[in-house]
């Protein structure tokens, strides 16, 4: 038997289940419960693969920072409620930490503690799985969207938008080229 899973960042289950999308209906589709917080990309797909809560898998947010005692204290303020004037504080706080080359990076299977769907079969094929192995072009296109997004500058939403169904396009077919191969398990997320 085999598994084929489509991650489709963002599509939510009652968009799709009331939608004419009959490529997505195909034999099996439905809704997966994963209650987490943060709700964050990276941590909701390694509840995903693993089964598990981010206590247990370890994957805390949407990157993981380089310096582990920054890591720390990012995970510390994910997971406590904190004042609004606190929060503001810690993402002007991001900007000051990267300008001085304190850097950030996708988790990846190395960070997940426990093992993942991929584990528990001989032939896999993970194409960019969020906390996995995203692609690293995605960090780029994150970076370009949160620029889009906090200085309403149009050029750059429409750059960003182009972007995207750029890697859209390039990840489908290299997702229709691997299908021809031998696999258990076959999982592809797309932005």
């Amino acid at each position: 038997m085999r598994a084929l899973i489509i991650g489709l960042d963002a599509a939510e289950y009652d968009i799709i289940a009331n939608g004419n999308y009959p490529h997505l209906k195909q034999m099996e589709y439905g809704r997966v419960e994963i209650n987490v917080q943060p709700l964050f990309t990276p941590v909701v797909w390694a509840s995903f693969i693993t089964g598990a809560s981010k206590e247990k898998h370890g994957v805390h947010g949407l990157h993981k920072w380089r310096n582990s005692f920054v890591d720390r204290l990012r995970n510390l303020s994910l997971n406590v409620t904190l004042p609004k004037r606190v929060s503001e504080q810690l993402l002007r706080g991001r900007s000051v930490l990267e300008s001085v080359g304190v850097k950030t990076r996708f988790y990846d299977k190395s960070d997940i503690k426990i093992p993942t769907i991929f584990d528990s079969v001989d032939k896999h094929i993970a194409i960019s799985v969020p906390s996995y192995n995203e692609d690293s072009v995605n960090l780029m296109l994150q970076k370009k969207e949160t620029d889009a997004l906090r200085t309403g500058n149009r050029k750059l939403m429409k750059e960003t938008e182009e972007l995207a169904w750029q890697i859209f396009r390039e990840e489908r077919e290299r997702v229709l080229d691997l299908l021809e191969r031998d696999w258990e398990i076959f999982m592809a997320h797309f932005y």
